[in-house]
């Protein structure tokens, strides 16, 4: 019994040791940025998007997305057509969707209040989960989502010690009372 315990204790502070790896300090690249480079980018990001090469850029990105947009329709038309000969009974469910679609892009597309504008320009002081980009904003200052929040390596290694303590206080009571 002692020795299935040891090996419990060994192979759990084993699987845990390479996490207390991740308490190494961020590299700078992942530093939030301080509010004086903050202001510093807003200002050269505000400049650079009112370049005459910008609003060119951003005028072939719109006319891109147009056209996206209306190859998207016309494909979506035609498999829905397709579907509908290949199964006439398919029609009202390839209706309601369509439906439900139109009625999500429509949600989409509505403008959102102007407070929040100033906000979502402004650049971003830590890395967080962004809003996809607007329609008609440039590439270049749209951010990608990172999705879910990844948790805190710190409050993993706790977690992996507190584990690793509440294991060896079991097995010590074991040993005791066993004895």
């Amino acid at each position: 019994m002692r020795s299935l315990l040891l090996a419990c204790c060994l192979g759990l502070s084993a699987v845990c040791v390479p996490l207390s790896g991740q308490v190494a300090p961020k590299s700078t690249a992942e530093a939030p940025l301080t509010p004086d480079e903050a202001k510093k980018l807003q200002a050269v990001m505000a400049k650079a998007t009112a370049s005459p090469e910008a609003k060119a850029a951003e005028e072939n990105l719109r006319k891109a997305r147009e056209e996206l947009a209306k190859a998207t329709q016309s494909y979506q038309t035609s498999v829905e057509k397709a579907a509908i000969d290949a199964d006439p009974a398919a029609a009202p469910v390839i209706e309601k969707t369509r439906r439900l679609q139109q009625e999500a892009l429509a949600r989409r597309n509505t403008p959102k209040p102007a407070g929040s504008a100033a906000v979502a320009s402004a650049p971003r002081q830590a890395p967080r989960v962004t809003p996809p980009a607007k329609a008609g904003q440039p590439i270049a200052s749209a951010r990608p989502s990172t999705g879910f929040p990844r948790p805190s390596e710190l409050f993993d290694n706790w977690a992996a010690v507190g584990l690793l303590i509440a294991l060896g206080a079991i097995a010590v009571l074991l040993l005791r009372r066993r004895d």
